[in-house]
């Protein structure tokens, strides 16, 4: 697998993601980071539903996160609003399913 830092969104059971590669992120204090929420929502071009749905409403409306890599501590952290689980488990499936959905469809920059 090769790691990806980016942003996410949960629109009702789907994830849409913007994500790259580590390397192609940016730095942001001794992080490694990409992409911006509002960014993503106002230039996206919605073709399945999800999409859609999320281009209905404000950006802010559905529950939010990124994935940041600190790479002096080679640690990830997940960053999400209140409503998703704060549990460590359902963090780690979290990453674990937002790094195989990025992988799968092979999602990059907008």
């Amino acid at each position: 697998m090769n790691p990806k830092v980016g942003i996410f969104f949960f629109i009702d059971n789907e994830i849409l993601m913007d994500a790259v590669h580590i390397e192609k992120g940016e730095a942001y204090g001794d992080a490694i980071q990409h992409g911006g929420h509002y960014e993503f929502w106002e230039s996206l071009k919605p073709n399945i539903l999800a999409e859609r749905k999320f281009k209905a409403r404000a950006y802010d409306a559905y529950p939010r996160g990124r994935v940041v890599y600190f790479p002096k501590k080679e640690k990830y952290i997940i960053y999400a609003d209140r409503c998703i689980k704060n549990k460590r488990d359902d963090k780690k499936s979290l990453f674990q399913h937002t790094q195989k959905k990025a992988q799968e469809i092979g999602l990059t920059s907008l």
